[in-house]
């Protein structure tokens, strides 16, 4: 029987663990199989970043308003999407889709979709969109309610409410925050994630672009993990928000995405919801690299130019423990950042 048990791979174990959830969907059954509690003390393994010059990580910033041009002459520099994909097939966008709004509080649809095209222009990937919104509709029901499933029907392209998702427990022995943290399988298992986040102001961690977007690879009970709930009561409230910011970077490490585009055309200050009193500014840039952690702090400074009352501070308690997991370079003197027009 123990070598029957070791000798299943995770497809199999998330076979086991479906049928569970199926039965107890179904028939109020109680049952979960011995393997439904299985860890993972693996982060992801992700494809090494091709879009680096002279050992350091390439960033490009592109600064125009079509976005068709400004991501088509950005990946012109990097050298084009299938040097990243190559013979992967699969590839998952994982946008912000919090809420049923409109761009910056979501990513841009347009935006999406010319990433979309790109692809579809380099080989016949087979594109999925994923995330996992925080409001109590379906995932596929905010697709809806903004326009983008229409757009991804017509391209056929396939989407995912990854709450619908089967997930994983992963931990690692460089985490000092979280004990462990529960990842959706299908962000585990991609080959390829590109992460698409917009830049805002956020309510409670002061900012949100590339490594707090990883926040939707994870179920919602999960959240309150990173959100630092069981601190509560321990921490003062200035020490509860650090931890959190804290608990982003190992997040990150967890999902390690290949490659980050965040769309600055528009940045939200002051909030990452409209409803909560965000306002808008035009930066009109999208910037691109394989690298989350050096994208947060250039995304951090340009927030600071449209907003003297923003703290830096807000981004690189992040992303320095992030560079110290090597999830990426926070120090940008280390990064090739190329600057252009489209």
């Amino acid at each position: 029987m123990k070598e029957k048990m070791n000798q299943l791979n995770r497809r199999e174990f998330l076979k086991i663990s479906g049928l569970s959830i199926a039965a107890n969907n179904v028939w109020g059954m109680n049952f979960t199989p011995f393997l439904q509690d299985k860890t993972s003390s693996q982060i992801r393994n992700r494809v090494k970043n091709p879009y680096t010059r002279n050992g350091k990580p390439i960033m490009v910033v592109v600064e125009g308003n079509d976005v068709d041009q400004m991501l088509k002459k950005g990946f012109e520099i990097l050298g084009g999407i299938k040097k990243l994909c190559g013979t992967n097939k699969e590839i998952i966008l994982k946008p912000n889709y919090v809420s049923a709004e409109r761009y910056p509080e979501v990513t841009a649809t347009d935006t999406i979709c010319s990433m979309i095209d790109i692809i579809r222009k380099s080989d016949s990937y087979n594109i999925t969109v994923a995330d996992a919104n925080s409001s109590r509709e379906s995932t596929i029901e905010t697709f809806k309610r903004t326009g983008l499933k229409d757009e991804l029907d017509r391209r056929k392209v396939a989407t995912a409410d990854l709450h619908e998702c089967p997930s994983v427990k992963i931990k690692s022995p460089e985490w000092k925050y979280m004990d462990e943290v529960e990842v959706f399988d299908k962000i585990m298992e991609a080959p390829v994630v590109i992460n698409m986040p917009t830049l805002k102001q956020h309510s409670q961690t002061g900012f949100t672009c590339s490594l707090k977007n990883l926040m939707g690879c994870i179920p919602r009970t999960n959240r309150r993990v990173a959100h630092r709930n069981k601190d509560r009561g321990k921490y003062s409230s200035a020490e509860m928000l650090v931890r959190m910011r804290y608990s982003i970077a190992e997040l990150g490490h967890a999902v390690n995405p290949e490659l980050t585009i965040i769309d600055t055309r528009k940045i939200m200050l002051n909030s990452h919801h409209f409803s909560g009193g965000g306002t808008l500014k035009d930066d009109n840039k999208i910037i691109i690299s394989g690298d989350a952690v050096a994208v947060d702090v250039y995304a951090g400074r340009l927030m600071k130019e449209h907003n003297p009352n923003f703290s830096e501070t807000w981004v690189t308690q992040t992303t320095e423990l992030a560079q110290n997991l090597k999830l990426g370079i926070a120090d940008l003197n280390n990064v090739e950042i190329i600057k252009v027009q489209a």
